[in-house]
C-alpha cells in the first residue's frame, strides 16, 4: 500500500491507492463503545481503472443505541500521471440515540473532493439532507492534510445547518507492517460535537 489512510470515521483518504485492497477493524466511541468497520477498495479491472471505495462502519452500547454509516466513493483523475485528484462521495448515516427526539435520525450526504497535488492537502464541500422531525439541509465543509513522513493525517468535518453546526476532527496514523497477510495498521481517534453533545470515537484497522 502507499503512504496514506484511506476512509477513517468517514474522514475521505487524500491520495488514490494505487492497488486493490480489503481492511477491517475495531470502531467505537464513549457512548457507543461497540463495533467494527470495513472497507473495500477497487483500483482497477481487466487493465480498467475504477477508483471505487465501499466502507461502512456500525457502533453501539448493548442497549438500543447505534450508529451505522455507510459511504460510496468515486476518484477521478482527470489527467494521467497527475498528482491533482477529484472524488465525488455519497454517505449515508443512520443514528439511534436516546437523546434525539425522534429517536431515529438520518443524513444523506453527498460530497466533492480535491486534492492538491504535491501539498498533500484536500478539500471538500457538498450537501447534506438530514431526517427527522422537520426535514432539513444543510452545507458539508471540510479539510484534511497528510503528513507523509509521519504518516499522519489530521481532518475536520463539519455540517452547517440554520441553527446547529455538527462537527468532527481528529488524526490517525498509519503504520506498515512487514507481513505475507497484514499490509498496514490504523489507529485513529476523534473528537465530535453532534447536536451539541461531544463524544471522542476511535476505531483500529488493518488492511490486507
Amino acid at each position: 500500500m502507499p503512504p496514506g489512510t484511506y476512509n477513517w470515521g468517514g474522514c475521505i483518504m487524500l491520495t488514490v491507492p494505487r492497488v486493490n485492497y480489503f481492511s477491517s477493524g475495531y470502531s467505537g466511541a464513549t457512548r457507543l463503545p461497540f463495533g467494527f468497520n470495513a472497507s473495500v477498495f477497487l483500483d482497477e479491472l481487466r487493465n480498467t481503472y475504477l477508483g471505487l471505495l465501499f466502507s461502512g462502519e456500525y457502533i453501539f452500547d448493548g442497549q438500543g443505541n447505534n450508529e451505522l454509516s455507510l459511504d460510496l466513493t468515486k476518484y477521478f483523475k482527470f489527467v494521467k500521471k497527475s498528482k491533482v485528484q477529484n472524488s465525488i462521495s455519497y454517505r449515508y448515516e443512520r443514528r439511534q440515540l436516546d437523546f434525539i427526539e425522534t429517536g431515529i435520525l438520518q443524513d444523506h450526504k453527498i460530497k466533492y473532493g480535491l486534492s492538491l497535488g504535491k501539498s498533500y492537502f484536500f478539500l471538500k464541500s457538498g450537501v447534506d439532507y438530514r431526517r427527522e422531525i422537520t426535514d432539513k439541509t444543510g452545507w458539508i465543509l471540510g479539510a484534511l492534510k497528510f503528513i507523509k513522513k509521519q504518516y499522519i493525517t489530521i481532518s475536520f468535518d463539519a455540517s452547517i445547518f440554520k441553527e446547529e453546526f455538527d462537527f468532527k476532527t481528529g488524526i490517525n496514523k498509519s503504520f506498515h507492517v512487514h507481513s505475507d497477510l497484514i499490509s498496514s495498521l490504523y489507529l485513529g481517534i476523534f473528537f465530535e460535537n453532534f447536536k451539541d453533545y461531544n463524544d471522542v470515537r476511535f476505531n483500529l484497522s488493518v488492511s490486507f
